[in-house]
């Protein structure tokens, strides 16, 4: 007989019951299975009346939050380990049935507005948010545009974190628009500014063509340096494993706005581009390394970096534009070394 985990779960309906009560249900245990797996077998094989929110089932959306054994968690991310699981809705959030609640408070949003055609200096707005699980900073300013303010203007895409067009600056730091949940920020106000460093076209929308201009400049494309072959350019394992992380870089300009050096030289390329940069010099195909290094190693380039490593800690994907940064500098002494002395490269 297969070994079994008791899940006493908390249930009330506001429509018909008085009070709540605590129902135990007995799920067969299997290895990895998580508290909303067992969900979701009392849900389609004991009682079908079980009401709990749940969606991603990755972590990212948070509607499946609610009280294990004691403590907040996601049931999607909690492994059952223990003999008996005690499941009971998020306190302090309104009731709508079982271990379904909604938040019972609204939320502020201060958002930086300026228009350089209408006004003579930046301020902040305020608005009043109804936030639902899962809703993101994005859902809200989407909110705001359609419901109460149709003249604030941001930008947005894919919502998935990809395309880099959301990148905003929230509650002191900077974070993808589409990636931040409201609640997960535990605040009662939500402050967005747009990205630091570049000149304001509108409210939450810089002008990104001097960025995308400098990106240009490094030639961010493979430069193989001979013909092409019959068949593709053959890549090893270990050389693919250099790329790692190079490629993951979305452009979404946060290190830019975060580096304090692109505040003081305008022409200073910045870490974004100094890492796209350091992504073609790491790649085996490519064959333009001393090119690569005259054009991110002038005044402008990777000397005026100052390793303070504000780009690293903005970075929404995690990945290292300070160590790329280094990587450049290494590889231009090593360039300029051997120029001097042995007339190599």
């Amino acid at each position: 007989m297969a070994e079994e985990v008791k899940f006493n779960i908390y249930r009330f309906d506001p429509d018909k019951d008085k009070e709540a009560i605590t129902k135990e249900y007995s799920v067969p245990l299997k290895e990895g299975m998580t508290v909303l797996d067992g969900l979701e077998h009392i849900q389609k094989n004991i009682d079908k009346t079980l009401s709990y929110k749940s969606s991603c089932k990755a972590g990212k959306c948070q509607s499946c939050a609610m009280l294990i054994n004691g403590s907040k968690a996601l049931a999607c991310q909690t492994v059952v380990k223990d003999k008996v699981v005690t499941l009971k809705p998020l306190p302090g959030m309104r009731h709508v049935k079982d271990l379904v609640v909604t938040p019972s408070k609204d939320v502020r949003f201060k958002v930086f507005r300026f228009d350089p055609d209408t006004d003579k200096q930046p301020y902040f707005k305020e608005y009043t948010v109804p936030v639902t699980f899962g809703m993101t900073v994005l859902e809200g300013l989407s909110y705001i545009q359609e419901y109460i303010d149709g003249s604030l203007v941001f930008r947005s895409s894919c919502r998935a974190g990809v395309c880099g067009s959301c990148g905003m600056h929230i509650n002191g730091k900077y974070r993808l628009s589409c990636e931040t949940q409201i609640l997960s920020l535990e605040a009662d106000v939500i402050t967005v500014k747009p990205i630091a460093h570049m000149k304001i076209l509108k409210d939450l929308i810089v002008d990104l063509e001097p960025f995308w201009e400098k990106y240009r400049s490094i030639k961010p494309y493979l430069i193989p340096g001979d013909p092409n072959p019959e068949i593709e350019r053959i890549q090893t394992q270990d050389e693919r494993e250099d790329l790692v992380g190079m490629i993951d870089c979305i452009l979404c300009g946060c290190c830019q706005g975060a580096c304090t050096m692109t505040g003081t030289d305008e022409e200073y390329l910045g870490p974004a581009i100094l890492f796209k940069a350091d992504r073609f010099v790491r790649d085996s195909r490519d064959k333009a390394l001393k090119e690569r290094i005259n054009l991110v190693g002038g005044e402008h380039g990777v000397w005026r970096c100052h390793t303070i490593y504000n780009c690293q800690v903005a970075c929404p994907k995690q990945l290292d534009p300070t160590g790329a940064i280094a990587d450049l500098k290494r590889k231009s002494i090593d360039r300029g070394t051997r120029t001097s002395f042995w007339g190599r490269i």
